[in-house]
């Protein structure tokens, strides 16, 4: 059987074998890959939005929302439509990724 090298993660320790090296780069690493060129986009119910944002003060009964997220996975936008999306990524220096 063949030995597979491990991978050494940004943190000087190694990271285990079959586990993505990318799952341990620097912020400073994924930033350099892009991340703030990236966001992706997922609908989500105002209980799950209010509780996620709280200081959004939001309706739970509310929604559905199209929450937008960089690539880190912070919030970014938050809009009801696909149609203000679509403005706003017309404007923005960004990519919609497609997540599957």
């Amino acid at each position: 059987m063949q030995d597979r090298p491990t991978h050494k993660p940004a943190t000087g320790a190694r990271a285990p074998v079959g586990v993505n090296p990318l799952k341990f780069i620097s912020r400073e690493q994924f930033a350099a890959l892009g991340v703030e060129s990236v966001v992706f986009m997922r609908k989500i119910d105002g209980a799950s939005l209010a509780e996620m944002l709280p200081q959004a003060n939001l309706d739970v009964s509310e929604g559905p929302f199209i929450l937008v997220l960089s690539a880190d996975g912070r919030p970014v936008l938050v809009t009801d439509t696909r149609d203000s999306l679509d403005a706003w990524l017309e404007e923005q220096p960004v990519a919609l990724a497609s997540v599957h």
